[in-house]
């Protein structure tokens, strides 16, 4: 790949490791599709008005798929030669490189401040129109990615969440969080409620440019429509603007049943209730 990474320049890459290549050896396998991971996320994109990933041709698409498929596959009963888990290796790997993203999302955000007070005259729209373009294109990569990687999803995710595994989201989810903690600066515990930790630059340009609407009348509708796009996003991430915070609507806590809680009820509701009125089967009649 050229060093501009541009859509014109950019060049698909090389295919991956043959099936047979993979089972024998499925160490090159893996190396082949954190080269695509560190590619779909490079945060070259962040400063650029393109997606890597959308570059790709259907051949491309169906090679990374292929090779996910089977190196999970191919390694469901073993381990890589670092000694992971496959399924965990590929999720730890794209949870660090969606980390990293996101904070270099968060570092663009601060330079379109460009050193100006957040109560200058275009600073809030400066940084909230880059929060918008950011979040559109973070949102097309997700997307992507959750089919691309829907067999890791399908099947190790699955079953860690199911066995309520702490830190292990379905992709979708965990982009979400990520992008919530890094961008807007709002942790969100396992199973808990999402607590601000901190007001972020969006925030305040948030609260700034809605309080400059509400004592200007003259405030124009490419303001007010910019506004209800991040509150839109905002929504999207399960989070509400209220008063100048960010908030969650309602959290309700799930009830986690272990295995023999689950066989217990189902056995339960296998059981017919007897009826006190139900005639003695012991061959006696009254």
């Amino acid at each position: 790949m050229s060093q501009d990474d541009g859509p014109a320049s950019f060049q698909q890459p090389p295919k991956p490791p043959s099936r047979k290549e993979t089972r024998e050896n499925p160490a090159p396998t893996l190396a082949w599709i954190e080269d695509r991971i560190a590619e779909i996320y490079s945060v070259r994109q962040v400063h650029q008005q393109h997606v890597n990933i959308a570059q790709y041709t259907l051949s491309t698409y169906m090679d990374t798929y292929t090779a996910i498929h089977e190196f999970c596959t191919f390694t469901k009963h073993g381990r890589t030669e670092s000694g992971e888990l496959n399924g965990e290796s590929l999720y730890r790997r794209l949870e660090s490189a969606i980390k990293a993203y996101c904070q270099e999302v968060a570092a663009v955000l601060s330079a379109s401040q460009g050193g100006e007070s957040i109560d200058r005259p275009g600073v809030p729209v400066a940084v909230l129109s880059a929060y918008s373009r950011q979040r559109n294109t973070f949102s097309q990569i997700c997307k992507k990615v959750e089919h691309m990687f829907s067999f890791l999803d399908r099947h190790w995710i699955k079953r860690e969440v199911d066995e309520n595994k702490h830190e292990v989201y379905e992709l979708r989810r965990l982009h979400d969080l990520i992008w919530v903690k890094e961008v807007l600066g709002v942790t969100w515990p396992y199973q808990g409620t999402p607590v601000p930790h901190t007001t972020t630059l969006v925030v305040e340009s948030m609260k700034e440019l809605q309080q400059r609407g509400e004592n200007d009348t003259a405030s124009t509708g490419s303001e007010d429509g910019l506004v209800q796009s991040v509150l839109d996003t905002f929504r999207s991430l399960g989070l509400e603007f209220v008063d100048g915070d960010l908030t969650v609507p309602k959290v309700v806590e799930t009830v986690v049943e272990t295995p023999v809680e689950k066989a217990i009820k189902r056995a339960k509701s296998k059981l017919k209730p007897v009826s006190e009125e139900e005639p003695a089967r012991d061959g006696t009649q009254n």
